[in-house]
């Protein structure tokens, strides 16, 4: 196994051959992009709660934190919370067949086809669908209506519970309007994209009401090809998407309600003419409700609560071809999908605060989960009725989930904090689950912190992993476990001077019961709890600078994460990452930013046999997906204290780049090729 410093140096000295570290620099110092705000690296001291649920200087928590302001995002050009995430370190987003856009945290979720290892949540209140516990990072949310994201990169279960495992994703909307007034914004771009969004805010009888609606769509980049530009039907094909949301405050009393309705295309079918799966789609409609009260007890002391109701309406249509007729023209099936549910919850929060000293967290969660109907109804052209007993289903369920936590911030002196904490989870189809963490935070000098870190994370399986009733996909199994993960890390950050700042993080963890895919004896598959242990070791560097005209990040990420039984990496993941990026701002009216990223070679799978890649003889091992470098540029223009423009170009110079496939023998998931978008906003 080569060692963490061998690894850099020979990931360094193959960029250097193919001239990408000369892309970097060159792109570095004639263009720029807004960076992302990451980690303890900031220049002043901004406060965030995600790493403790209480506010609290960056530079003294406990976590690896992310925090990204609403000026970056409008200046990065970002069209989704993936295009916002995906320049930090240990960030890898791809694009997937489902035509959903996955995330990996540190590596992890290899075995999942959902987002289910990050908890994703909205002005802190946990968003995921209840069938599979998928989290939307795509064009599902819309990045205008975000104020401000705050994200854990590592364990957080000892504070947020089930799923997050990997990492904590809060996005603050919140105050998105800063003063009262209107806000329109328009925007044009590539594949006849549009996007509209109005907003506005105003202050009534005491309190302030917000609005927000967005309407967005797209054509998408239309089929892709495969390497050897054999024709594959797998891209960011059409979206449309609706949302609304109104909000309304009165002093500590914060009311909200959003929906959303969301389209895309159906994972398609490589062995059929894509003008087949012209009629298939996703639609999900989804309703949020939520309230927020905090009360003061005493100078020292508060009580808040928050509660939600959300509620997932996702279906889709597809058709399968008629498979005795070699041209595929005639379909045999129109099949129906129905995933019906909805999720109530409850949190009530104690905080008692010694000045400079203590500061105590005690709190509770209650959440109730209904599956009401998720079912395939396949419909028979030839037989002319519906398929009995439908090929999957999920019984109609309900489940009661309770959860107590505590934590404590001890102050032993003024360059000094311990933070300990434990959270306890009560579920009806496993028990209870203990999840503990620590930290250890020095800061000996203004100029310089340390942190010692550990947590430990579970995920309760999915409904679909555990109650699924099939005869055509997986099965699922009622006695899985949790998956759990275990990661200690240390950090240190220093300030080189009043506009250089450099950090470091390294970790090592383990993950155990990780559900995967078994085949049985009969042929079928169910999913179960892996014997094996993952092992995850990672290193994330960074520097940044921060000049009055201009400031700039280039980070670097390490990441291996492989099966102990095995000895071999995980599939289809990068080992090595690095992103760089520069913000130019010659007046406060107009800002120049390009961002450079850099995604390292990807591992096949072991059986990967190609049978649908016949550029390689059947049976024949393909080599490993080549690494790619993608290039972002963003203008924005301030025209007059009302209006402003952007205009972004996406993959500047056009490259190919690849995705390997989630499941082996189909062909590698091409990514949009250049495209550009328009944005003007006004405000009166």
């Amino acid at each position: 196994m080569i060692s963490v410093p061998e690894q850099i140096k020979c990931f360094m000295g193959g960029c250097m051959k193919k001239g990408f570290l000369i892309s970097f620099m060159i792109l570095a110092f004639t263009s720029g992009r807004a960076y992302p705000i990451t980690e303890l690296l900031l220049f002043g001291e901004e406060e965030v709660a995600i790493a403790t649920r209480t506010r609290q200087k960056i530079s003294a928590a406990p976590a690896t934190v992310t925090v990204i302001g609403k000026d970056q995002i409008r200046r990065s050009g970002a069209r989704s919370l993936a295009d916002i995430l995906r320049t930090e370190p240990g960030i890898y987003i791809v694009p997937s067949e489902r035509h959903l856009k996955k995330i990996f945290v540190r590596n992890v979720g290899a075995e999942s086809s959902y987002n289910d290892k990050v908890l994703l949540q909205i002005d802190g209140i946990p968003q995921r669908e209840l069938t599979y516990g998928h989290a939307f990072i795509d064009e599902y949310f819309p990045v205008e209506n975000i104020k401000r994201i705050e994200m854990i990169r590592g364990p957080g279960s000892a504070l947020y519970g089930t799923n997050a495992f990997a990492g904590v994703i809060n996005v603050i909307t919140e105050d998105f309007i800063e003063e009262p007034g209107v806000i329109l914004s328009m925007g044009w771009g590539g594949d006849r994209t549009q996007n509209y969004t109005s907003a506005f805010k105003s202050e009534t009888a005491g309190g302030e009401l917000t609005f927000f609606a967005r309407q967005y769509r797209t054509d998408g980049d239309g089929p892709s090809y495969s390497q050897r530009y054999e024709r594959n039907a797998v891209a960011t094909d059409p979206i449309e998407s609706i949302f609304a949301s109104v909000g309304y405050s009165y002093q500590k009393l914060k009311l909200n309600a959003k929906y959303i309705e969301y389209h895309h295309k159906f994972t398609t079918n490589w062995d059929m003419p894509y003008e087949l799966w012209e009629r298939n789609w996703f639609t999900y409609k989804n309703l949020f409700l939520d309230a927020a009260y905090e009360h003061s007890l005493t100078d020292a002391s508060s009580l808040s609560f928050k509660g939600w109701w959300q509620y997932y309406d996702n279906h889709a249509f597809y058709q399968l071809p008629d498979s005795s007729i070699s041209t595929f023209t005639a379909i045999a099936s129109d099949i129906w999908t129905f995933k019906e549910s909805q999720m109530l919850g409850a949190e009530i929060q104690f905080m008692h605060e010694v000045p400079d000293r203590n500061n105590l967290i005690l709190g509770g969660e209650y959440n109730y989960d209904e599956i009401i109907e998720v079912v395939d109804l396949p419909y028979g052209r030839k037989e002319e009725k519906y398929e009995d007993p439908p090929p999957f289903k999920i019984p109609s369920m309900s489940r009661n989930k309770t959860a107590l936590y505590a934590q404590n911030i001890f102050n032993a002196t003024d360059w000094m904090a311990l933070t300990v904490g434990v959270r306890n989870d009560f579920n009806e189809d496993f028990g209870s689950f203990l999840c503990p963490r620590g930290g250890l935070v020095l800061t000996p000098e203004d100029k310089i912190s340390f942190r010692l870190l550990y947590g430990h994370s579970f995920r309760a399986p999915s409904y679909r992993e555990m109650f699924t009733e099939t005869s055509e996909w997986t099965e699922g199994n009622k006695d899985l476990k949790p998956e759990e993960i275990a990661m200690p890390e240390i950090g240190a950050d220093y300030s080189v001077s009043d506009n250089i700042k450099v950090g470091l993080n390294m970790y090592r963890g383990e993950i155990t019961n990780l559900i995967r895919r078994i085949e049985l004896d009969d042929g079928s598959w169910r999913h179960a709890n892996s014997e094996s242990v993952t092992d995850i070791t990672g290193l994330e560097a960074q520097i940044k600078f921060n000049y009055p005209q201009v400031d700039g990040f280039f980070n670097l990420t390490w990441a291996d994460i492989r099966d102990r039984e095995l000895r071999r990496q995980l599939h289809s993941l990068p080992s090595h990452m690095a992103n760089m990026g520069l913000n130019l701002r010659p007046d406060w009216n107009f800002n120049l930013n390009t961002t450079v990223s850099y995604v390292g070679p990807r591992a096949r799978w072991e059986d990967d046999t190609n049978i649908h890649d016949p550029a390689y003889p059947a049976g024949e091992r393909r080599p490993d997906i080549n690494g790619y470098a993608t290039v972002d540029i963003t203008l924005m223009a301030k025209l007059d204290a009302y209006t402003d423009i952007t205009f972004s170009v996406y993959n500047l110079f056009d490259q190919d780049q690849y995705d390997p496939h989630e499941t082996p023998k189909r062909y590698d998931i091409e990514r949009p090729g250049r495209s550009f978008f328009v944005r003007a906003n006004y405000r009166f």
